[in-house]
């Protein structure tokens, strides 16, 4: 998992955990409301916005350029697979960041891929109608 995954994941978790808490929080602030709950609800709040905002920033581009091409974010369970057949391309250029798949039939992915994967690539790049 790389970094960037790897604190968006956490944070998606605590995420979870303080919504969960300030549920509980506003269940106890309706049956005895007091200044020191209204407080804490508020920090949780805003550490709530923190975390998503945390979890929907700092994602790497997925940029799949080139006929037949396929980029992928996070675990694929099955297989991939691409088939191009006489392809009239230009070179593509890849972003500097992230998951890229450039060219005909070039297949990318950002975390595993559980199944086979392959590319068929036919013809010269010459268009043929």
């Amino acid at each position: 998992m790389s970094g960037s995954l790897k604190t968006r994941t956490l944070a998606a978790a605590g995420s979870v955990v303080v919504a969960a808490l300030s549920a509980l929080v506003t269940n106890i602030l309706t049956a005895t409301p007091s200044t020191k709950w209204w407080v804490f609800w508020g920090v949780l709040i805003i550490l709530g916005i923190g975390l998503q905002i945390l979890v929907s920033t700092g994602a790497e581009p997925v940029t799949a350029s080139g006929p037949g091409s396929v980029a992928l974010r996070g675990n694929v369970s099955g297989s991939v697979s691409t088939r191009v057949r006489n392809t009239a391309h230009d070179a593509a250029q890849a972003p500097g960041e992230g998951v890229t798949a450039t060219g005909p039939g070039a297949i990318a992915a950002e975390g595993e891929v559980g199944g086979d994967v392959s590319t068929d690539v036919e013809g010269d790049g010459t268009h043929q109608p």
